[in-house]
């Protein structure tokens, strides 16, 4: 399966429009071909992974493009994967163009499996947080290094079924702290690792 969707990959990068591939999803395979060339496998790669399986799901469904400028634009030098989860997380489908009433009956499909991804992001987000968890220098790394990250996690990490829908978007001055943050997880392990040392030679 792994082999099958590399060979896919380049193909959905430079098709024309008749196989009608959203620019969103060539711009989130190009994260996937260098995070390939990396060879990595962590929780970014499994991220990715899981919004193009999303994101194929809506065809040619267009973002809006102001939108897309803020995940895949040409001066952005974040990770577009993590871009679309902290703006998806937001906005939702304010993203994409509304529904109108002439739509057809497969524009209404991909309108409702849009609404399904959007949906779909907090559980995806908390499980990129415990992924990055997982591979942190300390138990206590993240909690230190990004308190806002820890203060969300537990209000929200077991209440799932009743958060608001639109609690991202009252929290967007916190998670935009806590993407930036998660940006830069090299700095954020290597200063953990730094205060565990110093912690270690007193």
């Amino acid at each position: 399966m792994r082999i099958y969707k590399l060979m896919i990959i380049p193909f959905l990068l430079f098709s024309s429009n008749v196989l009608a591939v959203s620019d969103i999803l060539k711009c989130l395979a190009k994260e996937e071909l260098i995070i390939h060339k990396k060879k990595s496998t962590g929780p970014l790669y499994r991220l990715n992974q899981t919004l193009i399986n999303g994101v194929s799901s809506l065809g040619s469904m267009p973002l809006k493009k102001d939108f897309y400028q803020r995940i895949c634009g040409e001066n952005i030098t974040n990770s577009p994967s993590l871009n679309f989860l902290q703006i998806g997380l937001i906005y939702g489908k304010r993203m994409y163009p509304t529904l109108s009433e002439e739509a057809s009956s497969q524009e209404r499909f991909q309108y409702s499996e849009m609404q399904r991804v959007m949906d779909g992001l907090t559980k995806t987000f908390f499980n990129y947080v415990s992924q990055v968890q997982a591979l942190s220098p300390s138990a206590k790394c993240l909690k230190e290094e990004i308190p806002e990250l820890d203060e969300l996690y537990l209000r929200f990490r077991y209440l799932s079924s009743e958060i608001s829908p639109d609690w991202a978007y009252k929290e967007r001055k916190s998670l935009t702290r806590i993407f930036n943050s998660l940006n830069n997880l090299e700095n954020i392990f290597k200063s953990c690792k730094e205060r565990d040392n110093k912690k270690n030679k007193k």
